[in-house]
């Protein structure tokens, strides 16, 4: 399975390093914006894309894999990257109509779990005083993050 990384951060390169270390998957390169190669300048058509890009990163993503269904392939979308618009929110999952998408932005099964009881008490908790409050390493680009937006959408609350 050739599988292609949309991003060259932290995450891109742990999942790089993981697909590299499994003998049945064939990694596909990083791209991004910058100094990355577009997708189509991928060697061959990837089976599959893990993206920890940027928002920026989006529409190529979104037109690749959309020139490729065109054509015959279908490319499932991995989307773990954070800080999107809500046009944007609109355009992924007008691209999981046609293709299969995965978007998360914590792919944490104690967040998911964290999210879902957050949404389960929100409405008890309508006159409490919450406060999301996070620490990250120093090279974290999104502040608030993903997973602060995720947490305060669950209680219905503005970060």
């Amino acid at each position: 399975m050739y599988i292609a990384i949309s991003g060259n951060g932290v995450m891109g390169q742990l999942v790089r390093k993981a697909l590299e270390a499994d003998p049945s998957l064939q990694f596909g390169g990083c791209v991004g914006p910058g100094d990355f190669p577009a997708l189509s300048a991928l060697p061959s058509i990837p089976s599959g894309i893990i993206d920890f890009s940027h928002p920026d990163c989006l529409n190529g993503i979104y037109d690749y894999v959309l020139e490729q269904t065109e054509v015959g392939h279908t490319i499932p979308v991995v989307i773990a990257t954070t800080g999107y618009s809500e046009t944007q929110v609109d355009q992924i999952h007008e691209l999981a109509r046609r293709v299969p998408v995965v978007f998360s932005s914590n792919f944490s099964p104690g967040v998911t779990i964290l999210t879902r009881v957050l949404r389960e008490l929100s409405p008890l908790m309508s006159d409490w005083d919450i406060e999301i409050v996070e620490t990250h390493h120093n090279r974290k680009l999104d502040a608030p993050s993903g997973t602060a937006l995720t947490l305060a959408k669950a209680l219905n609350r503005p970060v």
